[in-house]
C-alpha cells in the first residue's frame, strides 16, 4: 500500500469513529501548544488581538510556528509526514477532504503548512475544521483545530515523551 494510501486509511478507521465523528485517539499522550479564544473572525481577531490562554516561545527573529515545526521535525528524526484536512459538521459527522504530503528540507522546517485552509474551506456552521500533520508512522500527530468564532488550537498527539519534549523546548505557558 503507497503511503499516502495508508494514512488515508488510518485517519478513516482510528481517526474517524463509527459515526464518522473526529478524534484523534490510539496515542499515548496528548498537549495542548497553543490555545487562543477568537473574538469575532480572523481579521477581526488579527486587528484586536487574541485572547491567548496557552502560548508558547520563540527565540527573537524566529516566527513560533515556524520554531514549532523545527522543533517537531528534529524530535521526530524528520520523519516524513502527511497533511491532512478534515471539516465537522453541527452534528459531529466528519469528512477527510484531502492528504497531502509534506515537504521536508533536511536541517530545516517542514515547510508548505496549509494554515490558510481554514479560510478557504473553512468548518461549516456549528461545526469545527481539523489541519492535521500525521507522521508516517502513524505513532504522533500535530493537530490544529478551529470553531469559528470559538477558538483555535494546536496539540501535539504521540508518546509521552515527544509531547513533554515539545512543550519544553517551546516553553509552553498556560
Amino acid at each position: 500500500m503507497h503511503s499516502a494510501e495508508k494514512i488515508e486509511s488510518f485517519i478513516q478507521t482510528t481517526l474517524l469513529t463509527e459515526t464518522a465523528a473526529f478524534a484523534p485517539r490510539g496515542f499515548e499522550s496528548k498537549a495542548t501548544i497553543y490555545r487562543s479564544r477568537l473574538k469575532g473572525s480572523f481579521v477581526s481577531t488579527l486587528i484586536n488581538g487574541p485572547q491567548e490562554e496557552i502560548g508558547f516561545w520563540a527565540p527573537a527573529g524566529r516566527h513560533r510556528y515556524s520554531e514549532l515545526l523545527k522543533w517537531l521535525g528534529k524530535l521526530t528524526g524528520e520523519e516524513a509526514a502527511y497533511w491532512f484536512y478534515v471539516r465537522e459538521k453541527a452534528g459531529g459527522r466528519s469528512d477527510l477532504s484531502w492528504v497531502r504530503t509534506v515537504r521536508n528540507e533536511r536541517g530545516s522546517d517542514f515547510i508548505n503548512a496549509p494554515l490558510d485552509q481554514f479560510e478557504t474551506e473553512p468548518a461549516p456552521a456549528g461545526g469545527g475544521a481539523h489541519l492535521g500533520m500525521l507522521g508516517q508512522s502513524c505513532t504522533w500527530l500535530l493537530l490544529h483545530t478551529h470553531y469559528a468564532e470559538e477558538e483555535f488550537e494546536i496539540s501535539i498527539h504521540g508518546q509521552i515523551k515527544l509531547c513533554n519534549d515539545l512543550c519544553r523546548l517551546l516553553r509552553v505557558t498556560g
